[in-house]
């Protein structure tokens, strides 16, 4: 009967244990520290990061982007991180020049130029930031963040690219499946408070009509032109976002004799929420 050499079952074991110890630490080694403006982005970093890169939200979730001012906790934490991703929100234009200059280590990615480019509601309106809202764009914006991974951790090239390509694929399912779901919509039209809907109006041929007139609460005429506006498109509903204040909303929605619906274009659960977007305005605009 053939033996097995004396010492084979010691080694295989001695090997496991080293296997068991070194893992944990290659692995902690091996993350990069992210920082994110909103939460939307988060979702798309960790996709594309593929579990090897640790991301914090500046703006956590029930902040409004345009009012909020960073904790101290979360100022030194910037200390660590590798890189921060800008989005165009106005809470980047009150705070990057002083994060940029309190963290001379840390890359600052800048907005890709097409996710940055289109207008609000109107011809006056400044950049509309929430490029996130179009699956399009959010691969452009995913395409952004692979780059940049690769660059800060060029070991981790792989891990990204095919993280990138996953998400790509899911991206482009979703646009198909909203796309679906609003094609039958014969009113195009849906009236909002804050213009956070204009690139995903864009993308599926939807007409947004704002309230909120260059980002503060519309004067008496402009608010009148609405009004008309909105009653001869036939829209359903006023949609509103958890951040902001309803009260404008409200007296609005009580002229039109329509409902309030929320919707949260800073939801986390980006992928789910998108999609969910697209159902409740299907309704709204009584498809």
């Amino acid at each position: 009967m053939k033996t097995e050499p004396a010492g084979r079952p010691g080694t295989a074991i001695g090997l496991l244990l080293m296997l068991w110890l070194w893992w944990p630490l290659a692995g902690q080694a091996a993350v990069l520290k992210v920082f994110v403006s909103v939460p939307p982005q988060r979702f798309l970093v960790e996709q594309v990061g593929n579990g090897r890169v640790s991301v914090e939200v500046m703006v956590p979730p029930g902040q409004s982007p345009a009012t909020y001012a960073p904790t101290p906790r979360q100022l030194a934490a910037l200390g660590d991180a590798q890189l921060y991703f800008r989005v165009g929100v106005p809470f980047e234009a009150a705070w990057m020049k002083r994060i940029a200059a309190g963290n001379p280590g840390l890359r600052i990615v800048p907005v890709p130029e097409l996710a940055a480019a289109g207008q609000g509601s109107g011809p006056h309106d400044a950049v509309d930031p929430h490029s996130w809202t179009s699956p399009l764009l959010a691969t452009t914006l995913a395409a952004a963040i692979r780059d940049a991974l690769i660059e800060a951790d060029p070991d981790g090239r792989e891990l990204y690219r095919r993280g990138y390509r996953q998400l790509a694929d899911r991206l482009h399912a979703l646009h198909e499946r909203i796309a679906q779901l609003l094609q039958p919509c014969t009113a195009r039209s849906f009236l909002v408070f804050h213009p956070a809907w204009g690139h995903f109006a864009r993308t599926y041929g939807l007409e947004q009509i704002a309230v909120e007139h260059a980002g503060k609460e519309p004067a008496s005429r402009h608010l009148a032109q609405v009004i008309d506006r909105a009653r001869a498109k036939g829209v359903q509903a006023v949609i509103v976002q958890p951040q902001f204040s309803h009260r404008m909303a409200e007296v609005v929605a009580a002229e039109l004799g329509i409902p309030l619906v929320t919707l949260d274009p800073l939801a986390e659960d980006w992928l789910a929420n998108l999609e969910a977007t697209a159902r409740t305005l299907r309704k709204a605009m009584d498809c």
